[in-house]
């Protein structure tokens, strides 16, 4: 998913009224590889849960002000950076975007972050 089209998505979660309690988040994971390197295709049921997505969206317990007041932030973080999080305490469901194209979001708790990093930097997680 583009930066374009994740940032039109977070807004379309926020015009509807999506609300995430608490100090949780939610994400758009990165897809799942399902080709191995030699070219095998391996079944969506058995690939690797994505460990990375883009932040969309805040619960409002997990927001922190900016600098003009305004709650945006959660502990350093903003809406398009890319996390590292934890699959196993993860709840993960379908939201249809603007255009009704199902889009998989993952929500879970801040603590279940391990790092991010900001747009625009690429980093390789094995």
């Amino acid at each position: 998913m583009t930066r374009e089209k994740l940032l039109e998505f977070a807004a379309w979660v926020e015009a509807n009224n999506v609300k995430l309690l608490g100090r949780r988040i939610a994400v758009v994971p990165e897809e799942a590889d399902l080709m191995t390197a030699g070219g095998l295709v391996i079944p969506e049921q058995y690939a690797t849960k994505p460990k990375r997505g883009r932040v969309v969206a805040f619960g409002e317990g997990a927001k922190l002000p900016d600098k003009d007041g305004n709650p945006s932030e959660v502990l350093g973080l903003s809406l398009g950076d890319n996390v590292l999080h934890n699959v196993y305490n993860t709840l993960s469901m379908t939201i249809p975007d603007r255009d009704g194209q199902p889009v998989v979001v993952s929500v879970f708790h801040v603590t279940d972050i391990y790092l991010y990093w900001p747009k625009g930097v690429s980093i390789e997680v094995k």
